[in-house]
């Protein structure tokens, strides 16, 4: 008996949040192999908590770099793919607006991630502005509160309020 063709996993080229990648992936690898768990995630990148991953893609946690390389090796991820991921990580949590910039550079710089996707408009000023993931992140927050002086004032390195209130009004645009 012949099964099913699966669909393929997601194309990482195609992301600009490492969060999204592995909410994808997970909903990808739970479509093939509906007993594929977050547990069983866990077991596979030799972590004890059964709900990291979730953290991780929630963004109550963030990727250390021992953590990358465990979730590169369980995504089985190709060298390109396994810089791409890396890139990404870096873009959401660089440490230094330079860090999320050579990170914006070197995924930009991707010939597969071009491929992917054309970046224009509100999309370009979004991945272009270490902000834009900042407010988007905050939004998650359960005290988050949707104006620009409270958002300008909560990010360090600091920004303008016009610019938390450009940021705030293309994000919503674009349906983040």
């Amino acid at each position: 008996m012949l099964s099913p063709p699966t669909e393929p996993p997601p194309e990482i080229f195609g992301f600009l949040s490492y969060r999204e990648y592995l909410k994808a992936w997970f909903a990808w690898k739970k479509s093939v192999n509906r007993r594929f768990s977050y547990r069983l995630f866990a077991r596979l990148t030799q972590q004890s908590s059964p709900s990291l991953l979730l953290h991780i893609i929630e963004g109550k946690r963030n990727l250390t770099p021992a953590l990358v390389l465990a979730y590169e090796e369980a995504l089985k991820l190709d060298e390109e793919e396994r810089d791409f991921f890396e890139a990404l990580v870096t873009l959401d949590q660089g440490g230094t607006p330079e860090a999320r910039n050579q990170a914006w550079d070197q995924i930009s710089a991707t010939r597969r991630f071009r491929q992917a996707r054309r970046v224009e408009g509100a999309s370009f000023r979004c991945v272009s502005h270490w902000y834009y993931s900042a407010i988007h992140e905050l939004s998650r927050r359960s005290d988050f509160q949707p104006d620009p002086a409270w958002i300008a004032d909560e990010l360090r390195p600091a920004i303008t309020e016009e610019q938390a209130d450009r940021a705030l009004t293309e994000l919503v645009e674009l349906g983040l």
